[in-house]
Parts: structure tokens; C-alpha cells; sequence
């Protein structure tokens, strides 16, 4: 394990593969208690850093999340992580500072995963502000056709179709429930949604 003296790195990494898998669960309090043990003994560890920032994000610790990925964002020189930043600043009531960030950040060489992800939380900014059309505008940047759906698609479409119903637009809200059905079925409550 990086930046982790050789006595302590396996033990670094027992708590960091606990904490990895407690996250996978949607357990992200044994996430946080596993990565908490691990920066202890690896303190100037990336990966630890991340994993405790994605765990404190997870159980909504939006000051201890941001405080930790941008923690890692140093030690590892990636951005990756830059939404989730964003929208802890969402969630800590800056809304100014996460679209600035955004703004900062995006790149046109971003994957489309990230991409997705940071017009998410730009949408969610801009819903928060009343701003439902341009939250609306927001998602459409980044909608296409892909030829295989993965999960961040089906993120897109969900919470455009909830921005749809807020600007009163149920048939177009309708078509993508009924789209991210087809897709898949257990996606949040969808279901629901398609035959409520």
C-alpha cells in the first residue's frame, strides 16, 4: 500500500478490504468504522482516503466526505471524485461554490460516467434553486443512446423523468420510467412509477 510503512501495510489493507465490501453491501457505517481503522495506521494512503470519503458520503457526513476526498485529490493528483465533492457543498448549503466547482473541473476528456454524474448534481443544484428548466437543460447535455445501458444511464433518466413531473411534462416523465423498466425493473421504484 502506498505511502504506508511496510509493518503496518498489511494490516492497512485488511481494513480497507473490509471497509470495500461493507461498501459494496450499502453498509457504509462499517465502511466508515473499517476505512477510520485503516487511516490510522496508513494515513497518507490515497485509496484509504477515498474509500473513507465515499463511506462518509454514503452516510450522508457531507463536511467529513469532502474534507476526505479532497484529501485524496491531493495525495493522488486525481479528480475524479469532483461531483460528489460538489454535491457535498450542495448538501452543506453552498450551492454557489459546487456549481463553481463543476464549472472548474468538467472537462470534454471526462468519461461519459463522470460527465453524468457531475450534471446530475448540477441539476440537483439548479432544482434546489427553482431553476427546474435549466436542470432540465442540464441532463439533456449528456443524454444519448448508448448501446449498452449501464447504471449511470439509468441515474440520467430517472432523475430527468422526476424533473419532467416537476415541470408538469408527465408524458415525458412516463416514457422514461417506462424506458428504465424495460431496462430494468427493480431500478429504485420505477415500477411503481410506470403502473401507479
Amino acid at each position: 500500500m502506498e505511502a504506508t510503512a511496510d509493518s503496518k501495510a498489511p494490516a492497512a489493507l485488511a481494513y480497507l478490504t473490509a471497509s470495500a465490501l461493507a461498501y459494496e453491501a450499502g453498509d457504509y457505517e462499517a465502511a466508515a468504522l473499517h476505512a477510520q481503522s485503516a487511516k490510522r495506521l496508513a494515513p497518507r494512503a490515497a485509496s484509504v482516503r477515498e474509500m473513507l470519503g465515499l463511506a462518509r458520503y454514503g452516510e450522508g457526513e457531507w463536511a467529513q466526505a469532502m474534507s476526505e476526498l479532497r484529501t485524496y485529490e491531493r495525495l493522488s493528483g486525481e479528480k475524479n471524485h469532483f461531483p460528489i465533492v460538489a454535491d457535498c457543498l450542495r448538501a452543506l448549503g453552498r450551492p454557489e461554490k459546487a456549481l463553481e466547482l463543476l464549472d472548474n473541473q468538467e472537462s470534454e476528456s471526462d468519461p461519459e460516467p463522470l460527465k453524468i454524474e457531475a450534471e446530475i448534481v448540477r441539476a440537483g443544484v439548479l432544482h434546489d434553486q427553482g431553476k427546474t428548466r435549466e436542470a432540465i437543460g442540464a441532463l439533456r447535455r449528456v443524454l444519448s443512446e448508448p448501446k449498452n445501458v449501464e447504471y449511470h444511464h439509468l441515474r440520467l433518466w430517472y432523475l430527468l423523468a422526476v424533473l419532467f413531473e416537476a415541470a408538469d411534462r408527465p408524458g415525458e416523465a412516463g416514457m422514461l420510467y417506462a424506458r428504465i423498466a424495460d431496462h430494468d425493473p427493480e431500478f429504485l421504484d420505477v415500477t411503481g412509477r410506470v403502473t401507479g
